[in-house]
């Protein structure tokens, strides 16, 4: 896993930057290549199952990851309005699919008796799995909920400033309206101008 002071020295955009090319991109590429390996070369059954179940899982979760959380990501670190608000929900639910994740590795880990010739590549996937989701969880996601509540704080005080810039607004043309005169007041001054007073 990428620690200490190479990963921390990192800003959001690098730190994706990594994850995309040092584990979504490989993941992207050896998984059907590794799917029709095992076509020519079928494992065990049960080793074909939970790959299958790992592979569906995977491909979903880098989905909602490239185009909506590191783009969203993206946009807060640049100042930029995102395309989401309130990351609890999809944050938690990386987390969520990270669990599975690790559950589903494990489940692969126990039928790579029965991998045959794809034995070393499973392995190297549960074992990139680990650090990809150790990396996310316990880098990138910190960083992008703080970018996040940096972001909500600077747009209520943005929405404060607006609402007291209305509210002067306001002010100063309720004090520039001509008062409304009373009926006498309306008589005099009409008779001061007719009569010259």
């Amino acid at each position: 896993m990428m620690r200490g002071t190479r990963s921390a020295a990192m800003d959001v955009p690098q730190l994706i930057d990594h994850i995309l090319e040092t584990h979504h991109q490989p993941l992207h590429e050896g998984m059907p290549a590794l799917s029709a390996a095992m076509e020519r070369d079928p494992p065990s059954p049960e080793c074909r199952a939970a790959w299958e179940a790992l592979r569906a899982l995977i491909e979903g979760h880098l989905m909602k990851e490239e185009h909506m959380l590191f783009p969203t990501a993206r946009a807060l670190a640049a100042g930029e309005a995102p395309q989401i608000t309130g990351f609890e929900g999809p944050l938690a639910q990386m987390g969520i699919e990270h669990q599975q994740l690790e559950e589903l590795c494990a489940e692969l880990a126990g039928t790579l008796d029965g991998a045959g010739a794809h034995r070393e590549a499973l392995q190297a996937v549960i074992d990139d799995l680990a650090v990809h989701a150790g990396l996310e969880d316990g880098e990138l996601f910190p960083r992008i909920e703080a970018l996040a509540a940096a972001n909500a704080e600077a747009e209520a005080e943005r929405e404060a400033e607006a609402r007291a810039a209305v509210a002067e607004r306001m002010r100063v043309m309720e004090a520039a309206r001509p008062k409304k005169l009373g009926k006498r007041a309306r008589i005099k001054r009409a008779l001061g101008k007719v009569f010259g007073d």
